[in-house]
């Protein structure tokens, strides 16, 4: 299954990137580095996110005490992420 992004696929249009976003990259794409359950997730929350912030009736401190939250443990979730994912390099 391709994706369509202009005139070619997603693949070659990440591949006429550089070689190290490419190498970095192509593990990540498709499945391989979520299940399609994880997918639909990060979808809902997405539309989710989008949908809460056009809504009249959500005050805007209510976003700003979220994303207070949210960032902290986003970055301590991609270093634990990153991490991990270099030692399984090194093995």
């Amino acid at each position: 299954m391709s994706v369509r992004c202009g005139a070619g696929t997603a693949r070659q249009a990440i591949d006429s990137m550089s070689p190290v976003f490419t190498a970095l990259m192509i593990p990540f794409l498709g499945s391989a580095f979520l299940p399609v359950k994880g997918w639909i997730l990060v979808i809902f929350m997405i539309c989710l996110g989008i949908s809460l912030k056009h809504i009249p009736g959500v005050p805007t401190e209510f976003f700003a005490s979220f994303y207070c939250g949210l960032g902290p443990a986003l970055v301590s979730t991609a270093y634990l992420f990153l991490a991990r994912w270099l030692q399984a390099g090194k093995e």
